[in-house]
């Protein structure tokens, strides 16, 4: 994308979420923040095409919400900062409950998570590992810049998108088939590796029973 369109993409989201009549711009124009039900939400805009989504609990100051990602598309942009919005109002976080038995079941496997500089990936992988050790899983994850994905993929059972290049999934499948899997946004920025571990775990599930021409039981039939 073009220097150009990128500049008037980031003027396009900017004007649309200084104009609401909830947002509070900051000392910095940069900054816009957003109150509701003792959490702050926060909007900032850095070079490079950068915008940040943050959720800061007034009452803990913890941050139940981060995530950051460059400016490529309007309508992917404005779907992300209205879940942001989302998150901001619930009134309390949805945590997934890890299912240790299926986790342990599992035969050994590598995770590889990625995103566009390999920092908030690494954090995210670093959390999954925690959460694995605890479980007495035989799964080890790990991560990567999207950039050197290529160099080690061969290693790895899955390779998990970050939202900031969900993206390129499409491109990515294309070269390494259904291995490829994109995180969802809320599971990222919330850290909920508890509900990214559990879908796997049922992708390979499912995907063991259809390899010997089995359906999965309905949930509700369990």
């Amino acid at each position: 994308m073009s220097e150009k369109k990128q500049t008037l993409l980031t003027r396009e989201i900017y004007d649309w979420v200084t104009s609401m009549e909830c947002a509070r711009v900051g000392k910095n124009p940069d900054h816009i923040y957003f109150y509701c039900k003792g959490r702050k939400g926060t909007i900032s805009f850095y070079e490079g095409y950068i915008i940040e989504l943050v959720v800061e609990d007034t009452g803990t100051g913890e941050t139940p919400f981060y995530i950051h990602f460059a400016i490529q598309d309007i309508q992917e942009t404005k779907e992300n900062v209205e879940i942001f919005f989302q998150f901001l109002e619930r009134k309390e976080e949805k945590r997934a409950v890890l299912d240790v038995s299926a986790l342990r079941q599992t035969r050994p496997l590598r995770l590889l998570v990625s995103c566009s500089c390999g920092i908030t990936s690494s954090y995210f992988a670093l959390l999954m590992q925690e959460a694995l050790d605890r479980a007495g899983a035989q799964i080890k994850a790990s991560a990567v810049c999207y950039t050197d994905v290529e160099k080690v993929q061969e290693e790895y059972d899955h390779i998990l998108l970050a939202p900031q290049i969900s993206y390129m999934l499409p491109e990515f499948q294309k070269r390494y088939g259904n291995k490829v899997l994109a995180i969802d946004m809320v599971d990222f920025a919330s850290r909920n590796v508890e509900h990214v571990l559990n879908t796997i775990t049922q992708k390979r599930y499912t995907a063991t029973l259809h390899a010997f021409g089995k359906v999965p039981c309905p949930q509700a039939l369990k």
